[in-house]
């Protein structure tokens, strides 16, 4: 089960990306930590779910998630 998402997206002219993160568990109750990007009207993108060992790894990895996604230009976004 995945608890709400981030959303992050970029208004560079022209160019319009978004990026999401969700964190949840998986069916053995190990955390997990799921990423989706692309672009908005593109076909291309790609989506990745990570294991974690433990939850204070988890919130490591979604910390670095967040500080590269600010580095990138990324800002969060209303999700919906």
């Amino acid at each position: 089960m995945l608890d709400p998402v981030l959303r992050f997206q970029t208004r560079t002219p022209g160019v319009a990306r978004y990026y999401l993160i969700a964190t949840g568990t998986d069916l053995f109750g190990a955390p997990v930590l799921w990423r989706a990007w692309g672009g908005q009207g593109s076909r291309r993108g790609g989506a990745r779910l990570q294991h974690l060992p433990d939850q204070a790894t988890l919130a490591a990895a979604l910390e670095l998630q967040l500080r590269r996604r600010a580095r990138h230009g990324y800002r969060i976004a209303p999700v919906g």
